[in-house]
């Protein structure tokens, strides 16, 4: 069997690269569908915890927030038992 010629076997690096490069796009775009998948679920929890305190509408959470940002003493004293 005879040997590849410098410009096949140039060839098949640039193959092998071609395919590495799109491994490597298949696994990032893994990791980005699970991070997405993984805040959802938060934002979800954090809505649900929210929803068991009476907010139950974008404006009442809003509320909730500036009065969270207006009341920085209440807020870092509630931070601080978390």
């Amino acid at each position: 069997m005879a040997h590849k010629t410098l410009a096949e076997r140039m060839a098949d690096l640039d193959e092998q690269i071609r395919q590495l490069r799109a491994q490597k796009q298949a696994l990032e775009a893994q990791a980005k569908q699970a991070d997405r998948k993984q805040r959802t679920r938060t934002l979800i929890q954090v809505g649900g915890i929210l929803a068991t305190l009476g907010v139950t509408t974008v404006e009442e959470a809003q509320q909730l927030q500036a009065y969270a940002h207006t009341q920085e003493s209440w807020w870092a004293q509630w931070r601080s038992t978390t």
